[in-house]
């Protein structure tokens, strides 16, 4: 009896225990419940709480905020496709994170699974304005902001694709001409309208299927065409697009295209290709524009020898390769001595002589012809005063300057040192513009000359009859002489319409109280020639081909 009751208040002991735990651990999970509900409640984020098999059993107040309600039914249809499969990695994880779309939003969730509720706790959060951020900066990477074409990252990873397709086409890159010249009397923001309307101007005019343009720089596109079944027809179309006037604001601008063109195959590099299709489009802008060529390897030797010559033009300026030739310039009656032009000269080390024909425009292009103008105007002035030092008549060097020289802004002051260094007097010094650079802005260039003018240096117009001054302009620029190019005298006399058209510079010359000097004359004939035309200087390989200094002193003695 004694047995039984104790069994029985054994079994009343664990029935009650065993109730008070589950008791105890149902308070538990509600109060942990009731103080996720809490922090759920509070979160500004959407926070769902998901059974076992993903059906949702909560969201919280911020989830109406971000998807316009919370209703349980709704939330459950715009959770993701491939929900069940986030569920089951957050089954193995700690927590698992994904990012998936709804509607306008770009939602960022964390899934966490609470196994001691067996269900899962889903954590939204906004991500849209971040996404856009990325898109806006991807754009921005491979995209140009004013025209709206896919740059030169974007071509370069759409080459690497047709290559690795190993697609067929061609590239052509496009360059308008003129940008400098529109810069400088436009400025740059009527410049960009002006780029952006050639831009919308090749862009109408694409073959959408089989052609993509790319802007490659400020003034650069480049044309991708795969494949392409007419590569000079379709250059052709360009060019003459080009060619029609581009209305900005209240101007009309007009410019050409230089095209330079290379074949796409598939063992092509990208960078080679862009590299030589840059290099066809050099060619041609060197020529002149407004046409267009196909890369060949004769071309890559020669952009290879350019810079070869550049760096070793760097290196003639640092050692000492540079000397200095004169050439006469006479008295057309007498024959008498008036003066010498400087002419500069490279010496090379390997090479010798290397004609200024080769690495003038090498300078002019690096921007090198700076500081070997700056060279050649002192050094002309050193020897002058020299000769004139020991007791030698006093004659006029005439010094050339280059379009660097003159849009670089030190030009007074480089005159100014090379003068008081030397000790030359100012009307020892001839400074010689050609007609082509005051025409590139003759407002500018007429400012300029007028300062140099009244320090008491003389002007020249070299290769005058070649450019595109006018007669208005002509009585403006503050010059004493023009130079005739030698173009109207290498056939005469046997040419009658360079003879009239030399003449009629000559009568306008002297109707403006200018000297005339007759460049290029290699015969006697042509010397009778200019002196019953009536030039006043004559300088030429009749009397002297450019001497150098210790030749031309000779000459200086002989001659005074």
């Amino acid at each position: 009896m004694v047995s039984s009751v104790i069994s029985f208040s054994v079994l009343i002991f664990g029935v009650a225990f065993f109730v008070g735990y589950y008791v105890v651990t149902i308070i538990k999970e509600g109060a942990e419940r009731r103080r996720l509900a809490l922090f759920a409640e509070r979160d500004p984020n959407p926070v769902l709480r998901l059974s076992a098999t993903g059906e949702v059993r909560y969201a919280n107040p911020a989830t109406e905020k971000l998807l316009g309600q919370f209703r349980i039914s709704f939330v459950q249809q715009i959770l993701p496709a491939d929900l069940q499969f986030h569920l089951t990695v957050a089954r193995t994880t700690v927590n698992t994170q994904f990012e998936y779309t709804s509607g306008q939003h770009t939602l960022e969730c964390t899934v966490s699974y609470l196994a001691d509720f067996a269900e899962f706790h889903l954590y939204l959060k906004d991500a849209s304005a971040r996404k856009q951020a990325e898109a806006r900066l991807a754009y921005q990477a491979f995209y140009d902001a004013a025209t709206g074409l896919p740059n030169q990252y974007k071509l370069r990873e759409d080459l690497s694709l047709a290559f690795g397709q190993q697609r067929e086409g061609c590239a052509l890159m496009i360059v308008a001409d003129r940008e400098q010249e529109i810069l400088e009397s436009y400025g740059a923001a009527e410049t960009e309208k002006w780029l952006i309307r050639i831009a919308q101007r090749l862009g109408h005019e694409l073959d959408g299927d089989t052609e993509k343009l790319y802007r490659f720089g400020s003034n650069a596109f480049v044309l991708l065409c795969l494949p392409c079944h007419d590569l000079q027809g379709r250059a052709a179309q360009l060019l003459s697009l080009a060619q029609q006037p581009i209305q900005v604001e209240d101007y009309k601008l007009f410019s050409t295209l230089s095209i330079g063109a290379m074949l796409i195959r598939h063992e092509n590099m990208v960078e080679s290709l862009v590299q030589q299709a840059a290099s066809a489009c050099n060619r041609v802008r060197r020529a002149g524009g407004n046409d267009f060529a196909i890369y060949d390897e004769a071309m890559s030797h020669a952009a290879l020898k350019a810079l070869q010559l550049a760096a070793d033009l760097q290196h003639a300026v640092d050692n000492n390769e540079l000397r200095l030739q004169y050439q006469p310039k006479v008295d057309t009656a007498t024959g008498c001595l008036l003066g010498m032009e400087a002419l500069v000269r490279w010496i090379h080390p390997v090479r010798g002589m290397i004609s200024p024909v080769e690495f003038i425009p090498v300078a002019e292009e690096t921007g090198l012809i700076i500081g070997i103008g700056r060279w050649v105007l002192r050094e002309a002035c050193r020897q002058n005063a020299q000769w004139q030092s020991t007791g030698l008549r006093p004659l006029r060097v005439a010094v050339n300057l280059s379009a660097r020289q003159f849009r670089a802004g030190t030009l007074l002051n480089e005159i100014d040192t090379a003068l008081t260094e030397t000790g030359l007097s100012v009307d020892s010094l001839e400074l010689e513009v050609t007609e082509s650079m005051v025409m590139d802005d003759p407002e500018e260039v007429i400012k300029l000359l007028s300062k140099i003018h009244k320090r008491g240096i003389h002007l020249a117009l070299d290769d005058f009859g070649t450019g595109h001054s006018s007669l208005a302009y002509l009585k403006r620029f503050p010059i004493d002489c023009v130079k005739i190019d030698r173009a109207f005298i290498k056939d005469t006399p046997g040419n009658t319409d360079d003879v009239a058209i030399a003449k009629t510079i000559i009568a306008m010359a002297q109707t403006l109280g200018l000297s005339t000097v007759a460049e290029g004359v290699e015969t006697l004939e042509q010397l009778e020639l200019m002196q019953e035309m009536g030039y006043d200087q004559i300088q030429g390989y009749y009397y002297s081909r450019p001497l150098p200094a210790e030749d031309f002193l000779n000459y200086y003695l002989a001659h005074s």
